[in-house]
């Protein structure tokens, strides 16, 4: 990607388009970013639990793996991405919502998922599948 102008957590976000970007914290923490012709909201949700890495699917560049989970609604209005890098036990909720009509073609391009220390990362246009469900499959969910 090469332009990371905003890093939170391990996601890092292109300053293509990007017109305003700001933290929040409530139930976790938040960041909400206003890019040209979509909103992007990256979520690091209180509640922790790991994906299922042989349910879902594998993305990896240079030693970085992320298993994610991507759902879209029908109309491509919206996409929302569970992320988690193999390592560390954080996830990472990426939302993307369209201003008017179906998301832009090339939103994906403007987010990547990257390793501490290093430049190497896994953008989100490298995370083609999308699932036919929307919840993520986990392999541990928190205590009730």
């Amino acid at each position: 990607m090469g332009d990371c102008v905003m890093a939170f957590l391990y996601v890092c976000l292109s300053s293509q388009g990007l017109q305003t970007a700001e933290y929040e914290q409530h139930h976790g923490l938040e960041v909400r970013a206003d890019y040209a012709g979509f909103d992007l909201r990256v979520i690091a949700p209180d509640l922790v639990y790991t994906l299922d890495k042989d349910a879902e699917d594998v993305a990896c560049g240079a030693g970085l793996c992320v298993t994610y989970h991507q759902w879209c609604e029908a109309d491509l209005t919206s996409c929302e991405y569970t992320l988690q890098r193999h390592g560390p036990p954080e996830l990472i909720v990426v939302q993307a919502t369209s201003k008017d009509g179906p998301l832009p073609s090339d939103w994906r391009q403007r987010v990547a998922i990257r390793s501490p220390g290093s430049d190497t990362e896994v953008r989100l246009e490298e995370m083609t599948r999308i699932s036919q469900t929307r919840e993520p499959a986990v392999a541990r969910r928190p205590r009730d």
